[in-house]
């Protein structure tokens, strides 16, 4: 089953032929959020992170097997001169940001299910396994004589420490992203401080110029008037005339 899924053969599967899989075995985009992004293909590249980093974060916490590679954007059309390019930017890369399961973390993600819903995964996998071709036994190479899995092969209730364990990990889950939040809401709140004092420096700049300008421009008028006399207001409002230096 592996296998089918692993249609680079690879011996990992990416997000998108992960969520194949969960598509595959019954999930939806409202079950598996992760499958809105990586099974669209005209998808953002903030999407596609935010969609590797909601996977890597599940890999960690059930734990599954996997390892950590870079997500590549195509930059520009064949042969186009880089005018695309020039449109479309080439996205940012999140540098070994995107999940890469491994064949033991698929099997590690089965005895999960089994162990966490075991009624859903018999009907799932039984489900799936109808809609697939024959599956070859990768050790003989023979197809398999059932492509049925008897629900006495599965647990007959939730493992109680399985279900407490998620419970838990959930729970510090909330925790991390309630933090990470935080410390984003504080960062966003001294930037702002950094920006306000730019603001009013910057202010106090301007102001500090503009009452440099009218003084400099005062002091010339009056040495002006000083030289070449002429007429001028009083600070009551009266003209009066001044004899200058130059006659």
């Amino acid at each position: 089953m592996f296998i089918h899924f692993d249609s680079a053969s690879t011996m990992q599967l990416d997000p998108s032929n992960y969520c194949k899989f969960m598509l595959a075995l019954g999930y939806t985009a409202s079950d598996f959020l992760a499958i809105a992004a990586a099974m669209n293909g005209s998808a953002a590249p903030a999407d596609l992170h935010q969609c590797d980093a909601w996977l890597a974060n599940m890999y960690r916490n059930i734990p599954l097997d996997h390892s950590m590679a870079t997500r590549k954007f195509p930059t520009a059309a064949p042969d186009d001169g880089g005018y695309y390019e020039t449109l479309q930017p080439p996205a940012p890369w999140d540098e070994n940001g995107m999940p890469m399961l491994s064949r033991l973390g698929f099997e590690q993600l089965f005895c999960y299910l089994a162990l966490m819903q075991p009624d859903d995964l018999f009907q799932q996998l039984n489900h799936l396994l109808w809609q697939l071709p024959r599956l070859l036994d990768p050790e003989t190479g023979n197809a398999f004589l059932e492509q049925q899995v008897p629900r006495e092969c599965f647990p007959a209730v939730p493992d109680p420490m399985v279900e407490e364990a998620t419970r838990k990990a959930k729970i510090e889950e909330v925790a991390r992203e309630q933090e990470e939040t935080l410390q984003l809401q504080m960062q966003i709140m001294r930037q702002q401080q950094i920006e306000q004092m730019q603001m009013e420096i910057q202010r106090r700049n301007h102001d500090q110029l503009m009452a440099g300008l009218q003084a400099n421009a005062l002091a010339s008028s009056r040495a002006h008037l000083a030289s070449v006399g002429g007429w001028t207001t009083d600070s009551s409002g009266r003209r009066y005339y001044v004899e200058g230096s130059i006659r």
